[in-house]
């Protein structure tokens, strides 16, 4: 059963890199926009993933937000971070593993406990970039 998981976990870390080198590949943040609804769902749909979501940054007061979900209720969903995090939120370039309790350091204690605590089944942490500048 753990050797299912571990190979499922890898398939998915597969999946979303390369859904993150098409990300990269738009022109725009806008045509990332327009398509990250159908993307997240045909991923997750394809992945067999019950629950999803895309949380977008809002600079006007350093958080995340929930922009589109799958299996998830998340419509007044915030997570507030000092300008601080909200830079260490954009160094990761790979996935970040969630459920494990070691990650490399890739991201402070401070944010993982943060995610962790507003997302307790969260097991990976993708960040969405345009040109290196952090989407969500």
């Amino acid at each position: 059963m753990q050797q299912e998981q571990e190979r499922n976990i890898e398939r998915l870390l597969f999946s979303i890199s390369s859904l993150v080198e098409l990300s990269e590949s738009m022109l725009s943040p806008e045509d990332f926009m327009h398509n990250s609804k159908a993307i997240l769902h045909q991923i997750s749909g394809i992945l067999l993933i019950p629950k999803s979501l895309i949380l977008l940054v809002d600079d006007s007061d350093n958080s995340l937000f929930c922009y589109v979900s799958r299996g998830i209720e998340c419509e007044n969903l915030k997570i507030t971070f000092n300008s601080k995090e909200m830079a260490a939120l954009s160094k990761p370039n790979a996935p970040v593993r969630l459920d494990i309790s070691e990650t490399g350091n890739i991201l402070p204690e401070k944010i993982l406990k943060k995610i962790r605590s507003d997302f307790p089944e969260a097991q990976l942490w993708i960040n969405l970039k345009f040109k290196e500048e952090l989407l969500g």
